[in-house]
């Protein structure tokens, strides 16, 4: 059956059902059943650490983005986790460090506080200079 995989590797490996008879190369044929599949995917080392600075810059593009299109200074976790993914917002994308997700910025999100930036209250609500 070949090496046993890693936990967290074995979803590489699948058992799929053959729905119809096949023919092999050498002539014989295989019967539907079950067959151990090794699915090859590229495996991509990260280039780089997601950074704070990255994080910070994606936040503060975002939110100025929101405040010109709406005039508001406040929003919900919720829109700016939606506004992260969108890249058409932010300049100086990096694909590595994609998509962005509040769970991702977190480091920042924090910074952010810490220097008045961004104030976050019980409600899930974001009011930023």
């Amino acid at each position: 059956m070949g090496r046993k995989l890693p936990p967290k590797l074995s979803f590489l490996r699948r058992k799929v059902m053959l729905s119809k008879t096949l023919t092999t190369a050498s002539g014989s044929t295989v019967n539907p059943q079950q067959v151990l599949v090794n699915i090859s995917l590229p495996f991509r080392e990260p280039i780089a650490e997601l950074t704070l600075t990255y994080q910070m810059n994606a936040i503060e593009q975002v939110l100025n983005h929101y405040k010109i299109s709406t005039g508001s200074k406040e929003l919900t976790t919720g829109q700016l986790d939606r506004m992260l993914k969108e890249l058409s917002l932010r300049d100086g994308i990096n694909p590595t460090f994609e998509p962005l997700s509040i769970s991702k910025v977190l480091p920042a999100l924090a910074e952010l506080q810490k220097q008045g930036f961004i104030r976050i209250t019980g409600e899930g609500k974001m009011m930023f200079n």
